[in-house]
């Protein structure tokens, strides 16, 4: 099963960064709150940037790493990860 890694966590603005490496390659994808409970998923531009560019789904079940804090932001990433794993 492929397994996303938290990289970093951006309160300001409201996404969390994940990495996932599959053979050698590094990808970012980032959960990013767009309005209070509302995550998506997208997949993000290489370093150092690592802009969301476009919403993305998985063919397979994926791994989230989950926040640990209590912030709005976290809360909501760990509702759409415990959705996205029903």
């Amino acid at each position: 099963m492929q397994e996303l890694k938290i990289v970093e966590i951006d309160e300001g603005f409201c996404r969390i960064l994940y990495k996932s490496v599959i053979n050698g390659n590094s990808y970012h994808y980032c959960l990013q709150e767009d309005w209070p409970d509302k995550v998506y998923l997208y997949r993000c531009s290489q370093p150092p940037w690592f802009e969301p560019e476009y919403q993305v789904g998985f063919k397979n079940k994926v791994k989230f790493e989950r926040p640990n804090g209590d912030t709005q932001l976290q809360n909501a990433v760990n509702k759409w990860i415990d959705n996205y794993e029903r």
